[in-house]
């Protein structure tokens, strides 16, 4: 799916090593942003892969929730360069990144994951959001 902006929520649970969402990625998939939980790590990272090839951490936060064998609920809010990450229903991460502004969606796992309760671009959001200025 295309999106110029993105808003996002949905519920996973990692049976491997990371699950979460791609966004504002390039036709092939070769560069955007992505948000992934790490259980291991009990971390949440919001990372970019540059147009060379190279994955380059935005910010992460490791947060003692994020573990094996619950689902998660994770909502993202992307409003230009604006980001703003949610783990379930918390603020985890608030960051801007001028470098891709559109492009294609998608959910990943590696080495195993469940996703349920998807939504795209049409989330009931107050004016709260996006740091109290309205959207």
């Amino acid at each position: 799916m295309y999106s110029d902006g993105t808003d996002a929520s949905f519920k996973v649970h990692i049976n491997g090593e990371e699950a979460g969402i791609s966004l504002r990625l390039d036709h092939r998939g070769d560069s955007g942003y992505f948000i992934a939980l790490c259980p291991a790590e009990q971390k949440i990272c919001f990372a970019k892969l540059t147009s060379d090839g190279e994955e380059e951490t935005i910010q992460a936060r490791v947060l003692p929730r994020i573990e094996l064998g619950r689902f998660d609920e994770i909502k993202v809010l992307a409003k230009w360069e604006f980001f703003e990450i949610y783990l379930d229903d918390d603020l985890a991460i608030t960051k801007s990144d001028y470098d891709y502004s559109g492009g294609y969606v998608g959910l990943f796992a590696k080495r195993g994951g469940d996703f349920k309760e998807i939504e795209w671009d049409h989330l009931c959001l107050g004016k709260e959001h996006f740091w109290g200025k309205p959207t």
